[in-house]
């Protein structure tokens, strides 16, 4: 290996970007589906067998980094999973507020079924996590818009950026599955009764 002293590589012009170090909280609550996540998932079966440990590392690793949007969604999992719905949702919704994808996601789902505008706020967030490449949030997305669920909100929904955003994830790691396959093509078959 061939090593470049720092100073020489600056006066070169090129950057140097350190790489996040992962956190105990990381490492104990990170979401396996998280495209945000800086280490392996952790499944919730095994998340749930520690709760409380998850809980504590996690709000300690949020007070040292509190604009972290990761580590407020990681604490809001483990606070969810903990049934500390409310708590969990507030952390949730902050880290969906930074634009952290995993978390527009979930908080699209919880909010989904808010009986008072709750499908309207959850396609924005969906949208937002659509938007940033996020499979789930997008074929929740396409799938509520073929439905006419978005028909009574104040959001405009391009079909051009829908299908647009339905091809970005067709070669996602959880599109490669049968099933996902066959839910993409019913979601290509309802665009196609649209025209």
């Amino acid at each position: 290996m061939i090593r470049i002293p720092l100073a020489l590589v600056c006066f070169l012009g090129f950057s140097v970007v350190a790489e996040a170090q992962p956190t105990a909280c990381d490492l104990l609550a990170a979401h396996p589906a998280d495209p945000d996540k800086i280490t392996e998932g952790v499944s919730t079966s095994v998340v749930s067998k520690d709760l409380d440990t998850a809980i504590a590392v996690c709000r300690s690793d949020l007070a040292r980094d509190p604009e972290n949007p990761r580590l407020a969604y990681y604490l809001g999992r483990v606070l969810f999973y903990k049934q500390a719905l409310a708590e969990g949702r507030k952390y949730i919704e902050a880290a969906a507020a930074k634009g952290h994808r995993q978390a527009q996601f979930v908080a699209g789902l919880i909010t989904n079924r808010d009986p008072d505008d709750g499908i309207c706020r959850a396609g924005g967030l969906w949208l937002g996590s659509a938007r940033g490449g996020h499979y789930g949030a997008t074929v929740s997305l396409v799938q509520k818009y073929l439905a006419g669920e978005y028909a009574d909100c104040a959001m405009t929904l391009d079909v051009a950026e829908l299908k647009g955003l339905l091809d970005n994830v067709r070669d996602h790691e959880y599109a490669q599955d049968y099933y996902n396959r066959v839910l993409i093509a019913a979601l290509d078959a309802g665009f196609a009764a649209r025209e």
